[in-house]
């Protein structure tokens, strides 16, 4: 939910910078609004325009960003003439609570992407001696692979990165 309102809040701020910048590009033609201005603005008309065309790119690179950032958090599993919309933040907290169950750490950095209904998970996990992390690195990947069957009914490939820490903590 709070995704959506900043998304929202982003979006209706974007629009009302975009919209006053526009509005101060259009202030030397109309001579109205013009004429109530301050004698500096009747002077130089045009430098009000240059106020307003960088507010008015800020607003419009503010939308475009939301566009283009505008990922999906979700994906769908098809079964025969059924499919099923899965939320990302479903899969995320399934594999965190597990990874936090595995290293016994209250906190730690999941994050889950889709893309081409292709899961990729980033983890941050702590320190493992260099020998051991290939034979974790297989265990977390095949028991990610049975919680993503098992949980959510999820068959298919996905991208597992993990990183660990360089040094223990003391």
């Amino acid at each position: 939910m709070q995704n959506v309102f900043t998304t929202i809040l982003m979006f209706m701020l974007g629009l009302f910078i975009a919209i006053a910048g526009f509005l101060a590009m259009l202030l030397p033609l109309i001579e109205r609004m013009r004429d109530a201005l301050v004698y500096l603005l009747m002077e130089k008309p045009f430098a009000v325009a240059f106020i307003g065309l960088p507010i008015f790119l800020i607003g419009g690179a503010i939308i475009l960003y939301l566009l283009i950032n505008a990922q999906k958090r979700y994906f769908y599993i098809r079964g025969g003439k059924e499919s099923l919309q899965v939320s990302i933040s479903i899969v995320s907290a399934y594999v965190t609570e597990y990874l936090k169950s595995l290293f016994g750490l209250k906190d730690l950095a999941c994050d889950v992407h889709c893309r081409n209904e292709k899961l990729t998970i980033h983890a941050s996990l702590p320190y493992v001696p260099e020998d051991e992390q290939g034979a974790i690195s297989q265990r977390i990947n095949s028991d990610i692979e049975e919680i993503l069957l098992n949980k959510i009914g999820y068959m298919r490939q996905f991208n597992l990165s993990l990183s660990f820490e360089g040094k223990p903590r003391k």
